[in-house]
Order: C-alpha cells, then structure tokens, then sequence
C-alpha cells in the first residue's frame, strides 16, 4: 500500500510539473543533497537511503518548489522509511505573495545575521 501511495503521488507531481518548470536546481551526490541557496545547506541522509529522484513544480502560482525524494527499503522492497527534502521560495512575479496558512513551527536553515 506504501509503494502505491508513493508511486501515484510522484506520478500526479511528474505529470503536473513536467511542462511547466525548468529541472531541479539542487544537486545530488550519493546520499547528500546539497543546495547552493535559498539556504545555502547540505543535507546528508543515511546511508541506506535510496535516491528516488526529484520533481520541480509551480505551487498554486506562487511558489517554485523542488523535492528530492528517498526511501529505505528491506530486502522485500517494501518501504520502510521515506525521505522527502522540499525547497520552496515566492515567485518573483508573486512578489507580495503570502500563504493562507498558519505556520506552527519553522527552522531557519543557513542563515546568519550581519553583524
């Protein structure tokens, strides 16, 4: 049931996003996903993980999004555990965007103040 919910959700996001954005800007080396802004960040998984790939797509006209997806699986295939890395930023044509959500907690990641 786990492999068909991922494989219909990265099926929907594939078809949705294919015509409409340019190819994930993020890279990916081994199991570390490393980003060059928004934040500058590598993320490093285990070394179980298995890369699944990645997807880029516009959000509700809003948003760039770019998500990297891992999973581990035991010897059956069977999904144990499933990484999902999302980068998202406001379009610079949507520059008074905001979302219509209430965040509950946030992570700044890679920022640092000026002194």
């Amino acid at each position: 049931m786990k492999r068909l919910l991922i494989l219909a959700a990265l099926t929907t996001l594939c078809g949705i996003a294919a015509a409409q954005t340019p190819p994930p800007e993020r890279t990916v080396i081994g199991n570390v996903v490393v980003s060059q802004h928004d934040p500058a960040v590598r993320i490093a998984l285990p070394k179980e993980a298995v890369y699944l790939g990645a997807e880029r797509f516009v959000l509700h006209s809003i948003a760039d999004c770019e998500i990297h997806i891992f999973v581990e699986a035991d010897a059956q295939r069977v999904v144990k555990r499933l990484y999902w890395i999302q980068f998202e930023g406001y379009l610079p044509s949507t520059p008074g965007a905001v979302y219509g959500y209430k965040f509950e907690r946030t992570l700044e990641l890679g920022v640092c103040a000026s002194t």
